[in-house]
C-alpha cells in the first residue's frame, strides 16, 4: 500500500497560506507601504507569495517568493546605505550594475532601520516550530498507518 500524503501536504499548505498572510500583516504592522513617488508600480508587500514543491507525492521544500526590494527595508539598507559584501545585479535595460563603494559598510548607520517582518513572523509562536509539528506529527501518522505487520 503505498504511503498517503494527503493530510501532510494539506497541513503544510496550510501552513504556508497563514504564514504568508502573517507576513504581509507584520510588514504592514511595521509601516511598510508603497511609496507614491517609487519606481515600482506597485505595493512589494502585496506581491509576497508561497510555493511549494513536491518529492514523492510529499511536499519536501516551501518557500516564499517576493521582489528583491523588500530586502533592502528588511535589512535597513537602501540607496547610499549599502551592506558590507554588496551584490550584483541586472537592470531592466540588461546592464549589470553593482553596489557603489561609497555605500558599503553603511548598513545601521543612517535613520534607515530594519524592518525584519520574515524573521519576525518565522520566529515566532507560528513560524518553524509549528511547521515543525505539522511535519513531525502528520509524517508520522502516515508512517505510522504504512507498516505492515504480518
Amino acid at each position: 500500500m503505498p504511503a498517503s500524503y494527503d493530510e501532510y501536504n494539506d497541513a503544510v499548505k496550510e501552513w504556508a497560506r497563514t504564514t504568508t498572510t502573517v507576513i504581509k500583516s507584520t510588514a504592514s504592522g511595521l509601516g511598510i507601504i508603497h511609496r507614491r513617488l517609487s519606481p515600482s508600480p506597485g505595493a512589494s508587500v502585496a506581491k509576497i507569495k508561497d510555493q511549494v514543491k513536491y518529492r514523492k507525492g510529499a511536499i519536501s521544500m516551501i518557500s516564499f517568493k517576493f521582489p528583491r526590494t523588500l530586502i533592502f527595508t528588511h535589512k535597513g539598507a537602501g540607496k547610499g546605505i549599502g551592506g558590507f559584501k554588496g551584490s550584483r545585479w541586472i537592470n531592466s535595460k540588461g546592464e549589470q550594475k553593482r553596489t557603489a563603494t561609497t555605500s558599503l559598510g553603511k548598513i545601521g548607520t543612517s535613520s534607515r532601520k530594519e524592518k525584519p517582518f520574515f524573521n519576525i513572523t518565522l520566529d515566532g509562536a507560528g513560524g518553524m516550530e509549528l511547521l515543525a509539528t505539522i511535519v513531525a506529527e502528520k509524517m508520522g501518522d502516515t508512517i505510522v498507518d504504512n507498516i505492515l505487520i504480518p
